[in-house]
């Protein structure tokens, strides 16, 4: 529960939902069960999940880094998408999804299995309006088909 969000109970605390703040890097960890380079799977992307206040999510900037290894710095209009429609619950839930951002990963060798850490900074030239992280995803498709 997202109400109930603390270590002195029988599961650590969530990671996200996280504000992002200019300049500021927002470091994650994340269990990865396999590894990329010797399973060769046909995609794997990086997706984060944002939710805010400035609706159009414009203009916007990310520094992400994966490991260590720089993997995008700069706008991201061009793997920005804004969400529609409406997303009910109660207050133990984290905010919604209300854009995404999404990347192929090309190098499968800044990720390995075990723990990974992903750090994702927003950059001065982005929105000024409060904007979360709610979601961080590594998506994996063994085979891609035309």
């Amino acid at each position: 529960s997202y109400f109930h969000d603390s270590e002195d109970s029988y599961e650590y605390r969530k990671q996200l939902p996280m504000a992002l703040k200019v300049g500021e890097a927002t470091r994650l960890r994340l269990l990865i069960g396999e590894d990329f380079v010797k399973t060769k799977p046909g995609y794997i992307g990086l997706r984060l999940g944002l939710s805010g206040t400035n609706k159009a999510f414009a203009p916007l900037a990310l520094r992400v880094s994966i490991n260590g290894h720089a993997f995008h710095d700069g706008d991201v209009a061009k793997q920005l998408v804004v969400a529609t429609g409406k997303r009910h619950g109660n207050g133990s839930h984290p905010p919604p999804t209300e854009a995404y951002v999404q990347w192929p990963l090309g190098d499968l060798s800044v990720l390995h299995a075990g723990w990974n850490d992903i750090e994702v900074t927003l950059q001065p030239m982005s929105q000024t309006k409060p904007l979360q992280l709610v979601e961080l995803e590594i998506g994996v498709v063994d085979h891609v088909s035309n």
